[in-house]
């Protein structure tokens, strides 16, 4: 059995004036993680350690770590704690920072730590989005991409050097719309689908509920409380095709012809045609380094229907929405009524 490396001690900045405790927390792990203090593969504390370390609730602490988690910062499995990600978002972005990097020794009892330095200005996501296109011989990004599966050099954590002799990696297909399909669990998906096909019977595809199975929603409710906070029933779920449907739904259940929508600005083409095919009246409202801009939306729109946005990672720039700002939102949200469609 190969032994877990042990946990890292993390050392917190001081809590800035007005920083709620998970703002300030969410922060100073995101630093620690892009500046190489904690180093790709170390385990963090366990939650009850780093809560009564730093005097805050357990439930704090729960939840920076499920949101860094959704960010593709942490990775946690039952029985091996959490720990940083081999590969971060920012890993992904042109001249992307070296960071520290954990890897076993051959004992397996010890860890060596890479420490090469980050590179300057690059400790978080950009404000300022380089919208050309890849224009051929620039740094980290090819002109043209070997899409072909299995094809030599194009192995996942491989490296080239650019024309200065500096080892960069691999450049990857900038597909938006696809997910990391390589990542998805078929194995395990295929051994349950047979599982539950084995037992399907007539009566459960006969005169099926238009919400989706009720087995299935329950389930989906039980996750949503014990993942997400969420308290709902199998009667709030609905279970649809895909992310076009949930919107072309929601847009026909909430909004009437004429209604002002916020729609992050760039945004999902998808999202738009949704409430364009149910003639709202589009608001597009800027997005910068911490997500939609509220400001901006209510100078443009005080009183919208609803709001469209994607705090987890924004489509298509990738960036997070503030803690600070998804607080207001949903603030303002209850005080006048608005309907946030995440």
């Amino acid at each position: 059995m190969s032994r877990q490396a042990p946990a890292l001690d993390v050392v917190l900045g001081k809590r800035a004036r007005g920083a709620t405790l998970a703002s300030w927390l969410y922060d100073e792990l995101r630093a620690a993680i892009l500046d190489g203090r904690l180093a790709r593969g170390a385990r963090l504390p366990a939650t009850r350690d780093l809560a009564s370390r730093h005097g805050v609730s357990r439930g704090v602490v729960v939840g920076v770590f499920e949101r860094l988690a959704d960010e593709g910062y942490l990775s946690s499995r039952v029985g091996s704690g959490t720990i940083v990600r081999a590969r971060v978002p920012e890993d992904y972005l042109p001249s992307a920072p070296h960071v520290a990097r954990v890897t076993p020794d051959r004992a397996g009892a010890s860890a060596h730590v890479d420490r090469r330095a980050s590179a300057p200005g690059r400790a978080g996501v950009p404000a300022d989005v380089d919208r050309r296109a890849s224009a051929p011989g620039r740094a980290g990004v090819p002109a043209r991409v070997d899409r072909r599966a299995g094809a030599p050099g194009r192995a996942e954590g491989s490296a080239h050097a650019d024309r200065r002799g500096s080892t960069l990696p691999v450049p990857r297909p900038f597909s938006p719309i696809e997910p990391a399909l390589a990542e998805f669990p078929i194995q395990t998906w295929a051994r349950l689908s047979a599982r539950v096909l084995a037992r399907i019977s007539p009566r459960l595809l006969a005169r099926a509920d238009p919400a989706g199975s009720p087995a299935l929603r329950t389930a989906v409710a039980a996750y949503l409380g014990a993942s997400r906070g969420v308290a709902c029933t199998p009667d709030q779920v609905v279970i649809v095709s895909g992310a076009q449907q949930a919107l072309d739904l929601i847009a026909r259940l909430v909004i009437q012809p004429g209604d002002p929508v916020w729609i992050e600005d760039p945004a999902y083409s998808g999202a738009l045609d949704a409430f364009r095919n149910a003639r709202a009246k589009i608001v597009p409202v800027r997005v910068d380094n911490e997500g939609i801009d509220p400001a901006h939306g209510r100078q443009r729109c005080a009183r919208p229907a609803a709001v469209y946005l994607t705090p987890a990672h924004q489509f298509p720039l990738g960036v997070s929405l503030a803690h600070q700002r998804r607080v207001d939102l949903v603030r303002w949200a209850n005080a006048n009524g608005t309907v946030l469609i995440e």
